[in-house]
């Protein structure tokens, strides 16, 4: 009879970028002097089942990840399914064409 290990990964919950606009949509919360900027920011961003996502313009929702998420994302497109890329405009194409956003891409 063999063992079966499970290993549980929790992550702490500390801030990244999408903390502030998570808050402003849940609880309308923001600092008094960023009032109009985080309403204009928020504006592109929605909440759906716990998870944000930004309005794209020609595209359906993005869905926001954090800068691990991206990492695997971008190693996933360069090397893994689609392989083949000619350069950084059309690595940043195929990021958005699969449905992810961060602020950097």
């Amino acid at each position: 009879m063999t063992e079966i290990e499970c290993f549980v990964v929790v992550e702490a919950k500390t801030g990244n970028w999408m903390t502030p606009i998570i808050q402003y949509l849940e609880d309308n919360t923001y600092k008094p002097e960023e009032e109009k900027s985080m309403k204009q920011k928020c504006a592109r961003y929605t909440l759906i089942n716990e998870d944000l996502y930004r309005r794209g313009y020609s595209a359906t929702l993005l869905k926001c990840i954090t800068s691990k998420q991206a990492e695997y994302v971008l190693t996933e497109i360069h090397e893994g399914v689609c392989e083949h890329h000619s350069g950084a405009r059309m690595m940043a194409s195929k990021v958005l064409r699969a449905g992810y956003y961060w602020p950097t891409v």
